[in-house]
């Protein structure tokens, strides 16, 4: 009897102690949890909730309705808020925790976040200090590491300096990250943790692109293996009429729609300090690209880079092995005296394939671009282009060729943009020409029917005849064309270096065409 009372004893005693040490475990997270929560006392951190209880049995912590502030040091600061309706917190290891000041999670979940932020006007503030960051407090502890990361229904927005004008906006986030990882060693990284995969799928978001346009994006889902665009809409922020009032120097109306983008195995990662995006391939559906420029704005009188230079000069790096383009639509149209009909040249069926585009200091393969379309929705046109991005020359390669092409057609834009008129069908032509950042030389190969230009007078109305005569002599005179039908010019242009690539590629084209018609019309060995 008395071994057995004994044993009830050591029993009861066991229980007993369990039951304390459960208890001072129980008492010791609740308030290592609530110091955790309360422990930066800085004025450029705030945390507030309206609840917080922890489960030892099950390792859950729940905070309802937090709200995170990281407050402006200064004024030229970037300010953030974000608040859920509920943080979940399963399989916390408390006495890896309080022991070793580890944190160990299962899952961390907010429902319902909203993330909001304002940033000052002024972008080039030099304290690096100003930006807030709770690094701070996230040094405290040896290693962070969460096994699953989820955000439902997520909202984030960041607006300017006067809280009016919204530079990004994003709706209906659901977020899931794997193996989220961080120390005090990766908080000094730009991107402060690692993680395995992810999956971000977000709708309605808005990308403010700066005061003359803006990029709208329905549907965006990201993972390590790919990135989908649906609905991309790009455009300006004013009307024809409303920007031209607003601009100091031209710049391009603009109207993009892509239904859907396609990035296959996306990438980012920093290279040094330097942020790296890349992709093995990507496709571009349909897209839909108006432009409309304003020649009556003055022009912009500074040196314009050609493409290879722009993409060197990039902030960020880009590894892009082959981007697709298939069934596009293009058009573009200038107004040159006010009171006339704007000018329109456009491009169907436009597909093309880009290659290497990668402007990261290893790479010394070009760039190769080649596209093919149906110009004014008729004549079969191409186009090959190369250069290197890494060229100091910027040594430009293309070549073009066009069929079955009636000018009539054109008529519009030549009468707007160059006071011409063209009657009859090119039946073939071909381009090629080598440029820099200076000047080109290259050669034109044509074949025409029944062809006439007519110089109009500067009204635009009559026919400048003089001129016309003296054109249509050389182009009419079949005599100077090979026993083909073909007749040769070379190509010598000095680039405006106040233009674009595009406006250097017209040039050419003008200039062979030229020697074509009014030189001798022979092949040059």
């Amino acid at each position: 009897m008395k071994g057995t009372t004994k044993k009830w004893r050591i029993g009861i005693g066991i229980v007993a102690g369990a039951a304390i040490l459960f208890l001072i475990l129980h008492l010791s997270a609740h308030y290592f949890l609530r110091n955790a929560l309360a422990s930066d006392t800085r004025q450029s951190i705030s945390l507030d909730y309206k609840e917080a209880s922890i489960n030892l049995f099950t390792g859950c912590v729940t905070i309802r309705q937090p709200k995170l502030g990281l407050n402006n040091k200064e004024k030229d600061s970037l300010g953030l808020i974000l608040m859920a309706e509920r943080l979940q917190i399963e399989g916390f290891e408390y006495l890896d925790f309080i022991m070793n000041k580890n944190i160990t999670v299962d899952l961390v979940h907010l429902k319902n976040p909203v993330c909001s932020g304002t940033t000052n006007k002024n972008k080039d503030s030099g304290n690096k200090d100003s930006l807030v960051s709770p690094k701070g407090n996230l040094q405290d502890f040896k290693n962070i590491r969460i096994h699953k990361v989820t955000t439902e229904n997520g909202a984030l927005s960041l607006t300017g300096g006067d809280g009016d004008t919204t530079i990004f906006k994003m709706d209906s986030i659901n977020l899931e990250v794997y193996h989220l990882h961080t120390n005090a060693h990766l908080l000094k990284n730009k991107i402060p943790f690692s993680f395995r995969s992810y999956h971000l799928v977000a709708t309605n978001s808005f990308i403010g692109l700066g005061r003359y346009e803006s990029m709208e994006i329905s549907k965006l889902i990201v993972t390590e293996e790919n990135l989908e665009i649906e609905d991309l809409k790009l455009s300006s922020n004013y009307d024809r009429k409303g920007l031209s009032k607003v601009l100091q120097t031209q710049r391009d109306y603009v109207d993009l729609r892509i239904p859907k983008i396609v990035l296959d195995s996306f990438q980012f990662k920093m290279v040094n300090d330097t942020l790296s995006l890349g992709f093995s391939h990507g496709a571009i559906y349909k897209p839909d690209l108006n432009m409309f420029r304003d020649k009556l704005v003055p022009e912009n009188q500074e040196t314009k880079k050609l493409y290879g230079a722009q993409l060197k000069a990039l902030p960020i790096y880009l590894n892009i092995p082959s981007l697709q383009i298939t069934n596009g639509k293009i058009a573009y149209s200038e107004l040159v005296e006010a009171g006339a009909e704007a000018g329109k040249i456009f491009f169907n069926d436009v597909n093309a394939t880009l290659s290497n585009i990668d402007n990261t200091p290893q790479n010394l393969k070009r760039t190769k671009i080649v596209v093919k379309a149906a110009l004014l929705g008729q004549a079969p046109i191409a186009l090959n282009w190369s250069f290197a991005i890494r060229d100091a020359q910027e040594d430009n390669k293309v070549s073009g060729s066009l069929f079955d092409f009636n000018t009539t057609e054109i008529n519009g834009f030549l009468n707007s943009n160059l006071n011409a008129k063209a009657k009859g069908t090119i039946d073939e032509m071909y381009f090629s020409f080598a440029g820099n950042t200076r000047t080109a030389q290259g050669q034109m190969k044509i074949k025409y029917s029944d062809f006439e230009f007519k110089v109009l007078q500067e009204n635009g109305l009559k026919v400048n005849k003089f001129l016309t005569a003296i054109g249509n002599i050389f182009v009419s005179d079949g005599s100077k064309s090979d026993g083909q039908g073909y007749r040769y010019g070379t190509i010598e242009t000095e680039r405006d270096r106040q233009k674009s690539f595009f406006n250097y590629l017209w040039l050419n084209v003008r200039n062979g065409l030229l020697s074509a018609f009014t030189g001798n019309g022979k092949k040059k060995d």
